[in-house]
């Protein structure tokens, strides 16, 4: 072209993400137009439709980290589903339609936990941050990557965030202020009971607590001190009481 044409310039695409080290094994375009790269030890990449970036596929499998396998053939069916040829894994398929429910697994990330996650509740930038019974507190991404595994009381087994972006931590023995980014806790009140079970926060200054077997705990937030109701308390002409002490899990209302 002469000085005065102007020519757009072919964006290339961006596979900064591998590294110098990475090795291509094989590629392929599906019908919807997505780019899958399979490498040599690094896993499996695709670069989305309509863009031209390349980027980590999300796609997960049970008691397999994707992260280090190498992907050595790559297919496409009749339906749209992708096939993933893994050396000495087998064979995976990434359906063509995604599933409304997915699982982050700590066994795919070589994670022996033993036990069970006790409680879920959400983070700041996406982070997802659970309770894993005498094990702490751990910390997923966005993608379900295990980013943290910060300090915690002995015994966490469940952790609580507010509107306000505040922490807390329920142990068999008490209820601690918490902040999982540093791992810092401070002890508000010691109760003692099978299991804290959840963490509720009324949005008028109290924590309402579920201590399993033995009822609810109202933590007043201004005050620090406990209230405790259970299924033997008297009738209250207008509340009531608790028809048992077992509570599993709390929700507030609008009011």
């Amino acid at each position: 072209p002469t000085a005065n044409q102007h020519q757009t310039p072919v964006n290339p695409f961006d596979i900064s993400v591998l590294g110098s080290g990475a090795g291509f094994r094989t590629a392929l375009i599906d019908q919807q137009g997505n780019i899958y790269v399979g490498t040599l030890g690094s896993g499996l990449f695709w670069i989305p439709a309509g863009t031209n970036k390349l980027i980590r596929h999300p796609v997960r499998m049970m008691g397999l980290d994707l992260k280090s396998v190498k992907i050595w053939a790559l297919a496409e069916d009749r339906q749209g589903n992708i096939w993933v040829g893994c050396q000495q894994h087998g064979v995976l398929m990434i359906p063509n339609r995604q599933s409304r429910f997915t699982s982050w697994s700590f066994a795919a990330q070589k994670r022996d936990i033993g036990t069970y996650v006790s409680s879920v509740c959400p983070g700041e930038d996406g982070i997802v941050w659970c309770t894993v019974q005498y094990k702490g507190v751990f910390g997923f991404n966005a993608d379900g990557d295990i980013v943290a595994n910060p300090q915690a009381p002995d015994g966490a087994e469940v952790i609580y965030r507010n509107d306000q972006n505040e922490y807390w931590l329920g142990t068999r023995n008490g209820l601690f202020e918490y902040n999982p980014l540093t791992g810092k806790s401070r002890l508000l009140t010691n109760y003692a009971c099978d299991k804290f079970n959840a963490v509720v926060d009324d949005g008028h200054g109290h924590l309402v607590i579920s201590a399993f077997s033995k009822g609810i705990l109202v933590y007043d937030k201004a005050q620090r001190t406990m209230a405790h109701y259970d299924m033997n308390d008297p009738e209250d002409a207008v509340n009531g009481r608790l028809c048992n002490n077992w509570v599993l899990t709390m929700t507030t209302d609008r009011e």
